[in-house]
This record gives C-alpha cells, sequence and structure tokens, in this order.
C-alpha cells in the first residue's frame, strides 16, 4: 500500500481545475473565442436595433463596455469568488484547512478530505494526470487531488505514481501519459 497525507486548504487546488476544464469544454482559446464571438454578435445585433430604432445617434459604446465587462468578468471572477468564498468561511467559524489522506490499496483507491471518505474500485479511475502542482486522478469524471507537495521527496512521489498506475485498468493506462512518462522518464 502506498499513501499520502497532508492539510489542504479551501481552494488550493483552484489552478489545477483548469486542465480539467479543458479536457470538459476543450481548448481555452476555443471557448473564450466563441464567447467573444458571441458577445460581439450581440453587442452587433444591438447596436443594429438601436440605429434602426434611434438612427442619429446609434450607442455602439453600451454594446462595447457590456463586452468588454464580460470578459473581464470571465476572466478575474475565479479569483474573486474564491477570496470571498474563503472569507465567508472563515466568518462562520469554518475551518480553511482540510486535512487529505489518499490511499492506494490494491482493491480501491481511499481518499479522505477532512470528514468525507470515499472509496473507488480501480475500473472507476479513468486517468491520472499532473496540472500545476497536483496529481489529479479522474475518478469516474469526478476529480481527486493529490498534492505533490504531501511527498516528502521525488522518489515517493514517483512510487506512489507507480503504485497507482499498477492497479490502473490497461484504458486508464493509455489516458495517463503523464504519469507513465514521470515513471519511466
Amino acid at each position: 500500500m502506498s499513501n499520502i497525507s497532508g492539510v489542504l486548504k479551501v481552494g488550493e487546488a483552484q489552478a489545477a481545475m483548469r486542465a480539467i476544464a479543458t479536457r470538459q469544454r476543450g481548448p481555452a482559446l476555443v471557448y473564450y473565442g466563441l464567447l467573444c464571438g458571441l458577445m460581439i454578435l450581440g453587442g452587433l445585433g444591438g447596436a443594429a436595433v438601436d440605429i434602426l430604432l434611434n438612427p442619429p445617434d446609434a450607442h455602439m459604446g453600451f454594446a462595447i463596455g457590456l463586452m468588454v465587462g464580460s470578459v473581464l468578468y470571465v476572466l478575474f471572477c475565479r479569483r474573486i469568488t474564491l477570496s470571498r468564498f474563503r472569507k465567508r468561511l472563515s466568518a462562520r467559524g469554518i475551518s480553511l484547512d482540510l486535512p487529505l489522506n489518499m490511499e492506494v490499496t490494491p482493491n480501491a483507491l481511499a481518499y479522505t478530505v477532512g470528514d468525507v471518505q470515499q472509496r473507488a474500485k480501480w475500473n472507476a479511475v479513468t486517468e491520472l494526470f499532473q496540472s500545476h502542482g497536483y496529481w489529479i486522478f479522474l475518478v469516474q469524471s469526478s476529480p481527486w487531488f493529490a498534492p505533490k507537495h504531501f511527498f516528502a521527496d521525488a522518489p515517493a512521489e514517483r512510487s506512489f505514481v507507480e503504485a497507482a498506475l499498477a492497479r490502473m485498468g490497461e484504458e486508464a493506462k493509455r489516458r495517463s501519459s503523464d504519469a507513465v512518462n514521470f515513471i519511466e522518464g
């Protein structure tokens, strides 16, 4: 058996969520391009209606401002929301530190965060990859985080990843090229 444990801060893994989001929605450039394109079309449509209803002085500035504000919201909202979330939890006396333990057993991956315990049979683990300082196990599309700073050293990290890969199915191993390359390199 192989395991890691330590303290996870609420929202700590937020940066690693980008890698999961990319797997869900596709490349960020396409996502934001589509978002901006739809906003521009909406803005132009609104301006066209404005010109038809009020030809002498069209108000394009409002539409452009709306688009710029929307893009800024998308880019900075996650940080602001996380900060406000932490403050609200703290104000209510809820700890921002959660003990995390992850254990690789012969039959399952065990994941405990605070007082929540989960177990996943190895056939439910569909991928293992790294992102922003975390090993992320996708367990039936839900991310389970193994912070790299929990490992004592590189050999301990390699041993943990190797133990997990040894129990994962062949399809999951093929999808886990990060982990396989880490072990081989």
